[in-house]
């Protein structure tokens, strides 16, 4: 009888302690678009949480996101010609869709994040074609300087790559 008793206490500790690792973990973080409030964390989004200039991310793929955006500003810096017409950086339910205008002198892009979280759809511009490409590079930096304050979040991503989905090649 008294193994039993253990058992179940045992089984009920370790429920215990599995549920309340869970309930109380915040699963996304909410980042302000323009960069002048401080992140918040939360479980769910609500649909005055996007309305009111906040962006979701999933907590365990802000690495991955801050890889793209990384990825992107490297290819502001270089002056070409792509070979592609659109493309998309995926990190998680983050979805950046980078879409090429071609300019005179170099390539010049636009590039909005979009987020669906609970059925509610977030849209964050980051790149704009009528902005150069210098201080498009800025913005997405001043980004990068904003996920980085929450330094505890994520180690930098050093080994992450980004994957390219959804590739328009063009064709002349």
């Amino acid at each position: 009888m008294k193994i039993k008793k253990q058992k179940i206490f045992r089984i009920l500790t370790l429920l215990l302690i599995l549920s309340s690792t869970n309930v109380y973990s915040q699963k996304i973080a909410l980042i302000a678009r323009d960069f002048d409030r401080p992140m918040l964390f939360t479980d769910s989004v609500s649909a005055e949480q996007v309305k009111s200039g906040y962006f979701p991310i999933e907590k365990t793929n802000i690495d991955t996101f801050y890889a793209n955006v990384k990825y992107l500003i490297d290819m502001l810096k270089i002056k070409q010609r792509a070979k592609m017409q659109s493309f998309e950086l995926r990190s998680g339910t983050s979805i950046i869709k980078v879409s090429r205008v071609p300019y005179s002198n170099g390539d010049r892009y636009m590039a909005v994040a979009r987020n669906k979280e609970n059925e509610i759809e977030a849209v964050m511009p980051l790149i704009n074609h009528q902005i150069s490409n210098k201080k498009s590079a800025k913005k997405l930096q001043l980004l990068l300087e904003y996920l980085t304050n929450n330094k505890s979040l994520f180690m930098k991503p050093y080994g992450i790559t980004p994957k390219i989905y959804n590739v328009v090649v063009i064709t002349e």
